[in-house]
């Protein structure tokens, strides 16, 4: 697609959702009734009392990003407001990127983890989008998120940037 006509750049992304459920069940006590069973003449018989469960859930989205062409992907219509950007060499690194929101929320800055799948990722840089929501919560590099998926070389969103406004028409039809 980035060789088409009218195109000056196309790299692809890999969006995931992650869900972390963390809690435990306590059993309840069966509690056979007075008078109950076979010698008191009723059937046997009783409830079930106390027990329960507490759960907390943690979801999250994560959003691969093809850290060689940063100018176009999720990341190109936010700005870095602390730390860094992706570098090229962050290809293969345990590093992401956090959106501001997500960053503020779970009391998190550059140089703190985030854990994604049991793999920590060293926060480099904080995003804010400037125009529109932001795409995920959290950017690690494009090949990170296809180890974490066992999706290797494999996308879900293709992101194209025309040579320049009058080409949009060309590139739309490249679908």
């Amino acid at each position: 697609m980035a060789k088409a006509d009218g195109v000056a750049n196309a790299v692809g992304g890999l969006s995931l959702n992650v869900m972390k459920v963390d809690g435990e069940f306590t059993p309840g006590q069966f509690q056979q009734r007075e008078g109950g069973g076979p010698r008191g003449g009723g059937a046997p018989g009783g409830e079930v009392k106390g027990g329960g469960a507490d759960f907390s859930i943690d979801s999250f989205s994560v959003y691969g990003t093809d850290v060689a062409h940063p100018a176009t992907g999720p990341l190109s219509s936010s700005e870095i407001t602390d730390g860094r950007g992706f570098k090229t060499s962050d290809t293969s690194a345990t590093v992401a990127v956090v959106d501001s929101a997500y960053a503020r929320e779970k009391k998190l800055g550059t140089g703190d983890t985030v854990t994604v799948s049991g793999t920590a990722f060293e926060i480099v840089g904080v995003a804010t989008a400037t125009s529109g929501g932001a795409a995920a919560d959290v950017y690690p590099p494009l090949e990170q998120a296809q180890t974490l998926a066992d999706a290797k070389d494999k996308i879900t969103t293709v992101y194209v940037q025309a040579d320049d406004a009058q080409q949009l028409g060309a590139v739309e039809t490249l679908r």
